[in-house]
């Protein structure tokens, strides 16, 4: 039994190592495959899923331009994957790309090969690179320092005007590096707040070389106002007896200050407290409460009343008098009595559930507090004209629109706060309410009304944010000048502003004009919207840091057009994004323009991210066509566009099913294009060199590409099974022919003047064998069988046509 078991362990470990094997062979094979493409025809994975296999990692894999293969081996089942990625290199550290990245001249192919052994899924990965043999290498840096006033400025743009690609954007410290080869340079640092300054500067091959640049502030001035939060609902009123003769007739007001339409007032109670023994009662339980309207406006107010019509207005709900809790005497708001209403939400869009919006206590006791204690802000209200502790027939609290707001100013008929919003909020109820001793200095409010808030509660805390880069964004007073802000230093021009706090935001944009040593005061600053994300902006000039009116910016979920001044604005949900201005998109690309972009920008809530100046160069398009006989299209070439200032590459391109190609997206400049061929074929000419013009679209040639490969590839099967022991396939273009089975390889056959083209099946059944287009093929298969020792070979051949760039398939049978 000891030794079944031993040779069991051995029969095991036999497998083991023969499928890790087979597998390490399959990998390396793949890879040598791939890197024997040009490295334009080694295409990027830009279509990916996550292995599912369970204890794989749920690596990465392409599923588009390198597809899964199904392989079996030794009567062992693999799988194989592939993932091709750009390369960034970086101080000597190598690191991954995104696929629309700019490509920097370094590929890395990884190879995956997954198996299943005794019911565990196992792998093994082969990784190498592929480099562009014409990638000139940016091995110099210039270390760029920017400042003014000797502080370093951050997002400050910095490119070179020979290659717009060439730039990079200061940190917090004023700091960064743009990668270059080694050469002379004009750089430019650019800012809207600042004066534009260019130095020229050398950099000798895998050197540092320093570079300061000094800037001089733009004109300044400074934005102020206070800041007020309006960001729920608030009781604007409250009557006891809206009539001479029947204490009943009462009414409760709300009002909505926020920008929010359609607040759902059913999600809202009103509590009545009695001061004296802290009894208290709903006002408009929800069993006795009818609702004619269900929901308040923005800037709109709330009518809840004992009577369906209260002094000729129509309630929006309304209760009976059978309703009444009988406890408390009289009605739901009694007369002569000191208590406090509370606004309670029940299941409020932004309040926690059961908290308290907004309170009103009143009284005329000798001493404070004013109302209950669950019922009131602050000490509550003094009824200072009032004969007994509480409201009397006829007689309004009502809230006031400004501080400063008086029972003369806020009554009928010429009252100047009569017919404004009245949304004054302190937390503080005898510094936001006024008493009227007459009904016919007031009147209720219902619905139908609309009255635009002035203030609201002071804004303690804010944050305050101009989008000029140069003053920074700034918190609201608090302590004795509560929501006052100062944002100093603005740079004189027309800017956006972004108030924001507990997650509700006031904007403009594009309104706040700055003019030099002068304070631009702002009325209404009304933090009444709810942030559902937050903003991004910014602006688009050209390399003479004018603005460019009319280009389109974008990032997922948001785009602007920039205006007249050449700034952007919108919103974001909160995450990381590329803005890209002026993009690939037909519709909105302006081909006068290059593109721009700007990585990494952070968006949060409530809050605005100033995006550094997205610099356009003045562009074209280059075009050109790919033939293999001056007559047919030839389709897959790739294309590379490659600066004579500089000697950098610039753009790729691939020619489409009709043998053309462009580059859309061009400087204005000159540009050597120049085919990318496999060995063996040959373009005349080898390039061409085109000139953009701005706007202009310039077609630089046609060129003719010889020997263009293409693929003869099918399937081989035996009694209808594929054939999965190797079968040697070779091709040789007409007249030739092959009569030997099969031809010897030996040194005559190699210095002949016949090419040879051969492929050997894989365990699949399958064959593919490269070999230049515009020719037709004589193809042989031989399948060798075994009758115990002696092999048998079973020839067969056929013809094929094969056009360049172009794939011919020719399967055999036995």
């Amino acid at each position: 039994m000891a030794a079944v078991g031993s040779m069991a362990n051995i029969s095991k470990a036999l497998h083991v190592s023969k499928s890790s094997a087979l597998a390490a062979n399959l990998a390396q094979e793949k890879i040598e495959f791939l890197k024997n493409l040009s490295y334009y025809r080694l295409l990027v994975t830009t279509n990916t899923a996550a292995a599912a296999e369970p204890g794989l990692g749920g690596f990465l894999y392409d599923t588009g331009n390198y597809a899964p293969e199904p392989l079996t081996v030794g009567q062992i089942k693999f799988e194989r994957r592939v993932l091709i990625q750009k390369l960034g290199e970086s101080g000597g550290n190598l690191s991954t790309l995104n696929w629309w990245d700019d490509d920097t001249g370094l590929k890395q192919i990884t190879s995956y090969v997954i198996w299943n052994d005794n019911r565990v899924w196992k792998k093994y990965v082969v990784t190498n690179l592929r480099d562009n043999p014409n990638r000139k290498k940016l091995s110099s840096t210039f270390s760029i320092t920017v400042k003014s006033g000797g502080i370093g400025l951050s997002n400050i743009t910095v490119f070179a005007l020979e290659d717009p690609l060439l730039n990079g954007v200061t940190d917090g410290s004023g700091s960064t590096s743009i990668k270059v080869a080694s050469g002379t340079y004009t750089l430019r640092a650019n800012s809207r707040a600042y004066f534009s300054m260019d130095i020229s500067s050398s950099v000798a091959d895998a050197a540092v070389q320093p570079v300061v640049f000094n800037l001089t502030a733009k004109g300044s001035g400074f934005v102020a106002g206070t800041a007020y939060l309006d960001t729920h609902l608030v009781i604007s009123e409250v009557c006891a007896a809206a009539s001479a003769s029947d204490d009943n007739l009462e009414y409760i007001e709300i009002y909505n200050p926020t920008s929010v339409n359609g607040i759902s007032v059913t999600n809202y109670l009103i509590n009545y407290t009695r001061t004296s023994d802290g009894a208290t009662n709903v006002i408009n339980p929800p069993a006795t409460t009818r609702y004619v309207n269900s929901t308040i406006p923005s800037r709109g107010y709330f009518l809840i009343a004992s009577s369906p019509v209260v002094n000729g207005i129509t309630a929006d709900a309304y209760y009976s008098d059978s309703g009444r809790i009988k406890s408390i005497p009289a009605n739901r708001l009694p007369i002569n009595e000191s208590g406090g209403a509370a606004l309670v939400a029940q299941a409020g869009a932004f309040e926690t559930a059961q908290s308290t919006v907004d309170a009103i206590g009143w009284g005329k006791s000798s001493g404070s507090p004013y109302g209950p204690s669950n019922a009131r802000e602050g000490a509550g209200l003094r009824l200072n004209a009032s004969s007994s502790d509480g409201l009397q027939n006829q007689q309004t609290i009502q809230r006031m629109v400004y501080s400063t707001s008086t029972a003369v100013t806020m009554s009928l008929p010429g009252g100047s706060h009569a017919f404004l919003g009245t949304g004054y909020d302190s937390n503080n109820n005898q510094n936001d309410w006024v008493y009227h001793n007459d009904l016919v200095n007031d009147f209720p409010r219902n619905t139908a009304i609309l009255q635009s808030p002035q203030t609201g509660t002071p804004a303690s805390g804010a944050n305050v944010f101009m989008d000029d880069k140069l003053s920074g964004s700034v918190l609201a007073q608090g302590g004795a000048s509560p929501g006052i802000f100062s944002v100093p230093s603005v740079a004189t021009g027309t800017w956006s502003l972004l108030v924001s706090s507990k997650g509700w935001v006031h904007s403009r944009d594009s309104t706040v004009v700055v003019t030099n040593a002068a304070t631009t005061y702002l009325d209404l600053v009304l933090i009444s919207s709810p942030a559902s994300g937050g903003y991004v902006s910014g602006r688009v000039a050209d390399n003479s840091n004018m603005p460019i009116i009319g280009i389109t910016v974008v990032a997922p979920g948001g785009s602007d057009v920039t205006d007249s001044n050449g700034y952007y604005r919108f919103l974001l949900s909160a995450d990381t994004y590329t803005v890209v201005a002026n993009g690939p998109d037909p519709a909105t690309h302006l081909i006068k323009y290059t593109e721009g972009d700007s990585t990494s920008v952070a968006v949060n809530l409530g809050l605005e991210t100033a995006v550094p100046d997205l610099v356009l160069f003045q562009g074209g398009v280059l075009s050109g066509w790919i033939t293999p006989n001056g007559t047919d299209p030839l389709p897959g070439i790739p294309v590379t566009a490659t600066s004579t200032a500089t000697g950098l590459e610039v753009g790729t391109a691939v020619s489409n099913s009709l043998g053309k190609f462009s580059f859309p997206d061009l400087p204005v400049g000159s540009y050597s294009i120049t085919p990318q061929l496999e060995p063996g074929e040959s373009s005349n000419p080898a390039s061409r060199t085109g000139t953009v013009v701005s706007a202009g679209t310039v077609f630089v040639g046609t060129f003719t590409v010889s020997n263009a490969f293409g693929t003869i590839g099918g399937n081989l099967k035996s009694n209808s099974a594929a054939i999965t022991t190797g079968v040697l396939v070779a091709a040789v273009a007409q007249p030739a022919t092959i009569t030997s089975i099969p031809p010897l390889i030996n040194a005559a056959l190699r210095t002949g003047p016949t090419a040879y083209y051969m492929s050997s099946s894989d365990a699949q059944g399958n064959y593919s064998i490269a070999a230049r287009g515009g020719t037709t093929y004589n193809i042989y298969a031989w399948y060798t069988t075994y009758n115990g020792t002696t092999p048998s070979i079973h020839p067969q051949n056929s013809t094929a046509a094969l056009a360049a760039g172009g794939s011919a398939t020719v399967n055999f049978s036995w």
